[in-house]
């Protein structure tokens, strides 16, 4: 998201008020002057560094704002920092009186006679428009129309960097508008294709050459000694030709293996899971030949981020999904497909999907399936037959009767003794059948619903269980509303009015209040049927580019989905919380064709959406997170640091306190201790053991953390502290203040004074040893300064570093190379040194792939990986194995906001990266962990269709058996430790029935040990109650495996409370009196009484049997 610098007039603040309410509710960052500069800080400066870490800047064009000196001066240094500048005015303004720096720009009209709603999208769409992919899209296609138009001469293909830049920018731009053409993506796969057979040849000159020279220097030789040597020169001459036929074939190799990347990342839009597949084959083709293959691995994150919040792919149809139905618990998913076949999905653990079965009764493509409210009943219809299924058990299905004809859009009353359903019939108008399937082997039809219009036919149909109420949609875009409580004489209530279009989507809120409807015009509309008798219209707007084919309220209510027939296959998320103006709020991408049916699904906030493609994704609605992430600490943190040898994270919020993290587990941190400070740097040593802060003040402050205690304090008097930095050995701490001076640390509680840079050093705003702890580099502006620090008594300055245009913002030693010094800056670029001889350094590699200051960067503990954070929200990783030809791996993305510190983990297993927005994100970095999610996203493996297209030549092999994970039988663990009671066993003859609701007998703590689904076998006659949000338990009273059970689902490794209640029975004490949440029944004694229990990590042990008060 944008973040905005807002420039104006104080006789325009009313306006600017307005403008930025509205700016907070589209969730945009904005900076206004008037958000509390401090009287005592430099007005001025906090103005310009306003607008340096803005992205756009917004200038409010008055007569006295284009007069004013210091709106003069804000928008000279936006245009000296390259900002975007968007005018909007305000009042209208003398030509002659407009700055120069708008008189070539569009302006965007928001005077008192203007229409502010209107302006403000215009203004949205500038804020949001990509426009240096727009720019890069248009230069590509200038370039790949040229090639085309030369009949396609080789000349004019893309080399070098310009391809490297090509195919990056492809790949993560593929989702945005505009949307790269198939005229793209041939340019550069044929650019890819020419510069690795361009490769292979140069590889085969070098060889032929190097034969040829060598068997000319053989000529030369004296006769003698070639003859008695012959058979030697003839053994070694065989050798090398050898090599270096092994060599050109593993440069061919390596060719094929990128092209194989090129190919998956060009796949993204047309099939997401072949393209996940191809990618894992690249790198599992480069594993198997021994190939360091960055561009495989880079390929891998690239498409795994291309769709944030997709967690499954489920293949099992053969053509298009016409529709996809969950049952009442959520955790069976039937879906209903053009090939014939009806599949079912226990979806009970959804990243383990399994297909149970597949019904293959049908004679036509199947258009509606529909679960009864108990579970045990399925409607599915087809072109020519409506089936009704027992599903009790549904890994085996039971047909239960069939009746012909063309139904869809079916529904169940909540008793399941009536089934709605819509009759297409291909000479008359469609009519509303209502069904009575009480007796579901002979279903019998009781009434039709007719248009009401021998000129309008039915399109759609909905049906409120809860009510009885069904609302059909007619040609002409008008809803009619029915009551159905007597299903032989319904009872029309009201009509709603279209816009004249077929409607082809209809959806419900959760609250039966709200009723959407999405027509064939690509609008969709809100409707109020709080009074079914008397709605009301509530907005619309134009959701899509094409017809609206489905529509899905969240859990909450608060979210829309929508979907369309259009190409580009996109799911919108619209927030409705103001049904008033709904707010798009998300777009969803990764199947390849239209989007037919899409459905909330409760138990884990996912939505599931069933394509054209023959393909149905899972998405996570609330978190779209992209499988790069790991876990997240949400919060206002400004710094952080990990402790060495430990799984603990520090980190620095923005009221400058000090907490440790235990992330142990990434996907759950937990907070340890909080220290007041203050704080706005930490840093710890080599070992761990100590921990220096930056203050605010003149003082460093040394920290013990085996108990967080505060050890010493160093005092740099009269100046303030801006740079902190250990040695290698952790014996040394340099600080930084006017001047940087070094101090022995020996004695954390003693520190003693060393020495200290030339008076000069005030320039420097960050500092970095070297590992061998010889080199000092300090950052001096836009130059980095290298001292000779062997002798730390005299230090002196070596050399200086020149290369960055603009200010440096980090600086960082390779810690294992004492030679590589990386430098990262405002200038948006990244370059390595080489300080071999450090007297004269050279540049050995600039990255430039950010498109904003690049903030920090960080090296892996192994030296080989860097990583890099941004002020673009990009975590960029770097492989710097050669440092001279640096390969981008992964650009991470899920900050909102520009990103702060990058560090890696000490073991180099993950990396973090702290987003100014104040969140800390953990980032998955291992190449087989990426594999490994990958194919858990995959629905299969390549076809042998698909393997014979790739791999001609070799043998078929299952892409993703070798991760395949089998998940774990889960047992359901009861937190007081020992044995699961039988309830049963607490009742005497004497005891009656007195248990009634919401009064418990017991209530019980369990907790799932592994996975996120559990057992726990319950008595008959028992009933229950959840009473820990988060957690679902289902009665599965005729459950497969024949005996009485509940199963539960909710995070692992978590105690979650359950209460019984068994109605055949209670216990001995008043009703009253029954036992509640802490407490358990104490069978000796017949009574409730408070568990003393202690936690021994998911298990609470009891240390005593209740004692009865």
């Amino acid at each position: 998201m944008a973040k905005v610098f807002v420039s104006y007039s104080r006789k325009d603040t009313e306006f600017t008020k307005r403008l930025t309410e509205e700016l907070q509710k589209s969730e945009l960052e904005f900076w206004v002057d008037w958000e509390g500069i401090p009287p005592t800080v430099d007005f001025m400066k906090k103005i310009e560094n306003g607008i340096e870490e803005s992205d756009v800047f917004l200038f409010l064009l008055s007569p006295d704002s284009a007069k004013s000196k210091v709106c003069g001066d804000e928008i000279a240094h936006a245009v000296k920092n390259n900002k975007r500048l968007i005018p909007l005015v305000v009042r209208d303004v003398k030509e002659d009186e407009v700055p120069a720096a708008f008189s070539h720009l569009n302006w965007i009209f928001f005077r008192e006679q203007d229409d502010f709603d209107a302006s403000f999208k215009k203004l949205l769409l500038g804020i949001n428009t990509d426009f240096e992919w727009v720019e890069n899209h248009r230069r590509l296609l200038v370039r790949a129309l040229e090639w085309k138009n030369k009949n396609k001469d080789k000349s004019f293909l893309l080399r070098g960097q310009d391809l490297h830049d090509a195919e990056s920018q492809l790949a993560l731009n593929t989702s945005k508008d505009p949307h790269p053409t198939d005229l793209h993506r041939e340019y550069i796969l044929k650019s890819r294709h020419a510069t690795d057979q361009q490769r292979r040849w140069t590889t085969v000159f070098v060889a032929i050459a190097a034969v040829i020279m060598f068997a000319l220097a053989v000529y030369g030789l004296n006769s003698a000694r070639l003859a008695a040597n012959e058979a030697e020169r003839a053994n070694e001459s065989e050798q090398r030709e050898a090599t270096a036929k092994n060599l050109a074939l593993l440069k061919e190799t390596e060719a094929k293996i990128n092209q194989l990347s090129a190919l998956a990342m060009s796949k993204i839009d047309q099939s997401f899971n072949e393209a996940l597949l191809l990618s894992v084959e690249a790198y599992l083709h480069a594993k198997d030949n021994k190939i360091n293959d960055v561009n495989t691995q880079s390929a891998i994150t690239k498409i795994l981020q291309s769709n944030p919040g997709l967690r499954q792919i489920l293949l099992g149809h053969a053509d298009w999904v016409n529709t996809i139905a969950l049952s009442p618990d959520q955790t069976i998913l039937a879906s209903g497909s053009w090939d014939y076949t009806v599949n079912l999905w226990d979806i009970s653990n959804p990243a383990f999907p399994v297909k149970l079965k597949t019904l293959e009764e049908f004679t036509g493509p199947v258009e509606s399936v529909i679960f009864s409210a108990d579970g045990k009943t399925l409607a599915t219809s087809s072109d020519y037959e409506l089936i009704l299924w027992d599903v009790a058990d549904p890994s085996t299905p039971k047909l239960i009767s069939k009746t012909d004809g063309y139904y869809t859009n079916l529904g169940f009353t909540l008793d399941g003794k009536i089934l709605t359903s819509l009759k297409i019939h291909s000479d008359v108008n469609n009519v509303v059948v209502l069904f009575d399937v009480s007796n579901p082997k002979s279903p019998v039809e009781l009434t039709q619903l007719e248009s009401g219009d021998e000129e309008l036919d039915i399109t759609r149909i909905i049906f409120n269980p809860n009510k009885n109420l069904l609302f059909f949609s007619r040609s002409d875009g008008s809803i009619l509303a029915w009551d159905v409580q007597n299903p032989e004489v319904p009872v029309m209530l009201s009509t709603m009015n279209g816009y004249g279009n077929w409607v082809y989507g209809l959806a419900l809120s959760p609250d039966e209040n709200t009723l959407a409807v999405g027509d064939g015009g690509t609008i969709i509309a809100l409707w109020d049927v709080t009074d079914p008798a008397a709605p009301s219209f509530l907005s619309s707007w134009s959701g899509h580019s094409f017809a609206i084919n489905s529509l899905a309220f969240s859990t909450d209510g608060n979210t829309l989905a929508s979907s369309s027939t259009e190409t580009n296959a996109q799911v919108v998320l619209w927030d409705v919380t103001d049904k008033s103006s709904p707010i798009k709020t998300r777009t969803i991408n990764g199947h390849s064709l239209g989007v037919n049916v899409v459905i909330f699904e409760s138990r884990n906030n996912m939505l599931l959406s069933g394509s054209r493609d023959g393909a149905i994704m899972i998405w996570d609605s609330v978190q779209p997170k992209t499988e790069m992430e790991l876990g997240s600490i949400d919060g206002s943190m400004i710094d952080m640091a990990f402790q060495p040898n430990s799984n603990i994270l520090l980190s620095v919020d923005n009221e400058y306190r000090m907490t440790t993290w235990d992330i142990s587990d990434l996907s759950n941190p937990v907070k340890l201790k909080t220290q007041d400070g203050p704080a706005s740097i930490v840093i710890f040593n080599n070992d761990g053991s100590l921990m220096a802060s930056m203050d605010f003040d003149e003082t460093a402050t040394l920290w013990n953390m085996k108990d967080f205690s505060k050890l010493g304090t160093i005092t740099m008097s009269g100046e303030t502290v801006n740079a902190i930095e250990f040695s290698a050995d952790g014996k040394i701490l340099a600080v930084n203040g006017e001047k940087v001076v070094f101090w022995d640390i020996s004695d954390p509680k003693k520190p003693v004074k060393l020495s200290t840079l030339p008076q000069d050093s005030n320039e420097f705003s960050d500092l970095a040893f070297n590992a061998e702890g010889k080199l000092l580099a300090a950052i001096a502006g836009n130059n980095v300064v290298l001292w000779d620090i062997s002798d730390i008594s005299k230090p002196s300055r070596l050399a200086v570093l020149e290369g960055h245009s603009n200010q440096i913002q980090s600086v960082v030693f390779n810690p294992l190379n004492p030679s590589l010094l990386v430098s990262a800056g405002k200038d948006k670029n990244i370059i390595l040194w080489n300080v071999a001889d450090p007297l004269n350094p050279q540049k050995a590699d600039t990255l430039a792939n950010h498109s904003d200051w690049v903030t920090s960067v960080a090296f892996s503990p192994d030296g080989t990986k860097l990583a890099s954070g941004s002020y673009d929200k990009y975590v960029n990783l770097w492989n710097v194995s050669n440092p001279e030809v640096s390969i981008l791996i992964s650009k991470m993305v899920g900050h909102v906001g520009s990103v702060g510190t990058v560090e890696f983990n000490s073991s180099g297993g993950f990396l973090a990266s702290q987003g100014r927005s104040g969140n800390i994100i953990f980032w998955d970095i291992t190449p087989e962990s990426w594999v490994q999610k990958a194919c858990t996203i995959t629905g299969g493996d390549l076809t042998d269709i698909q393997w014979k297209q790739y791999f001609p030549t070799e043998e078929y092999n299952q892409t993703c058996e070798p991760f395949n994970i089998v998940p774990e039988e889960s047992t359901l663990i009861p937190a007081t430790g020992g044995d699961v009671p039988s309830y049963l066993e607490v009742c005497t003859a004497s005891q009656t029935p007195s248990c009634s609701e919401p009064t418990y007998d017991i209530t019980d703590l369990f907790c799932i040990d592994s996975g996120s689904y559990g057992l726990y076998t319950l008595s008959p006659d028992t009933t229950f109650e959840v009473l820990t949000p988060g957690f679902t338990c289902i009665n599965e009273v005729e459950n497969s495996y024949g005996e009485p059970r509940i199963s539960c689902t909710g995070p692992a490794d978590t105690n979650f409370q359950v209460s019984f209640c068994n109605s055949a029975c209670t216990n001995t004490l008043e009703t009253s009196n029954q036992c509640q949440a802490g407490f358990g029944f104490n069978t000796a004694e017949g009574c409730c009484a408070p568990v003393t229990s202690t936690s021994n990590g998911c298990i609470i042990e009891t240390l005593a049997l209740p004692e009865c008060e």
